[in-house]
């Protein structure tokens, strides 16, 4: 039963990740002179490989596939690279959020 519970926390935490664009940040603060179509690029590569890679991770988590939980770490590595490059102090919970997903995968292997 486990791996449907987090196989739908990973699918849930990939759906939160289809939003981003709709508020996603303008500016960052990591590369404040960067256009703002480069960072738009960016964001939406991120946030697509986030959404793809958190979805694959939950279907495999399901599935008992053995790879589900490289692509959850990697998914929240991306996701986390996501929010750093344009933190902002109301990302705390997402970046929490996916150290627990890497916690969780160290902890489970």
């Amino acid at each position: 039963m486990w791996v449907w519970v987090i196989g739908g926390l990973l699918l849930a935490h990939g759906f939160v990740h289809v939003r981003w664009r709709a508020y996603a940040p303008q500016t960052s603060p990591l590369f404040p002179a960067a256009p703002s179509t480069v960072l738009s690029v960016l964001s939406g590569l991120l946030a697509g490989a986030a959404v793809l890679g958190f979805g694959l991770a939950g279907l495999g988590a399901m599935a008992r596939a053995p790879w589900w939980p490289v692509a959850a770490a990697a998914s929240a590595l991306v996701s986390l690279t996501l929010l750093g490059i344009f933190w902002q102090r109301a990302f705390g919970v997402a970046a929490a959020v996916n150290v627990a997903v890497l916690l969780t995968v160290v902890w489970l292997r």
